[in-house]
């Protein structure tokens, strides 16, 4: 028998199911739309001085200076959580600014979770849409001009694909428990991630730009953006 890609072997998932059978629908296409807005998104991150700024009033302050977007909730470390590494400071300085640019740009996405401690595996930012679909968002701040090209993408590895899943399959839960996804949104979200079935993206922050789209459904893995020359 296949192993599951959670490592459960075909038995009980996170959420006390089973994982799914071979014989299980094929996963819903991508679509395209929902693509090109996050590759333009992607391309026009660096052109945009505001882009990580929240300047409202109802503002989450944090301990590392960066007042937080409320609809993104709080974060996982807590809002007063300081990073003793000045590199793992601006890394989070990065992932801050990139939740806030994510839930202005896509107000339909439930941030689920994000800002963990420095060294936690698994992706930096989880997020699910009214439809279900898991969007996992993962920062790479560089302190140099960089752009962020496929080889540099988050979750390469099986081991690492692996663990942020168990993280999104926890966090799923989390959410449906405190009511911050609906129970309809959650149970679909809950079924993409029984089939790994989710989109990774990889964002440049700091000095970095552009970044990487891949989408995952299942054993199937496609960068989808950038689009390969011919």
């Amino acid at each position: 028998m296949k192993e599951d890609r959670r490592g459960h072997n075909g038995g009980p998932s996170l959420d006390g199911s089973t994982a799914a059978s071979p014989n299980s629908s094929p996963p819903e296409e991508p679509d395209p739309k929902e693509f090109a807005h996050i590759s333009r998104w992607l391309s026009e991150r660096n052109v945009r001085a505001d882009k990580d700024k929240y300047t409202g009033a109802d503002g989450i302050d944090t301990a590392i200076g960066v007042r937080l977007d409320p609809r993104v909730g709080e974060p996982a470390a807590g809002r007063d959580y300081q990073p003793n590494n000045l590199n793992h400071r601006k890394g989070l300085e990065g992932e801050f600014g990139l939740v806030n640019d994510f839930a202005r740009q896509f107000p339909d996405h439930t941030i689920i979770e994000f800002g963990r401690k420095a060294g936690e595996h698994g992706p930096d930012v989880i997020s699910v849409d009214p439809n279900g679909k898991i969007t996992v968002l993962d920062s790479k701040w560089r302190g140099a001009d960089t752009s962020i090209s496929p080889s540099r993408r988050a979750h390469q590895t099986e081991n690492s694909l692996q663990s942020a899943l168990q993280r999104i399959g926890l966090s799923i839960n989390a959410a449906m428990k405190s009511g911050r996804v609906s129970p309809e949104a959650g149970a679909t979200a809950l079924e993409n991630w029984r089939n790994g079935n989710l989109t990774i993206v990889t964002v440049g922050t700091g000095n970095a730009r552009n970044g990487v789209i891949e989408r995952i459904a299942g054993d199937e893995r496609a960068v989808v953006h950038p689009k390969r020359r011919p």
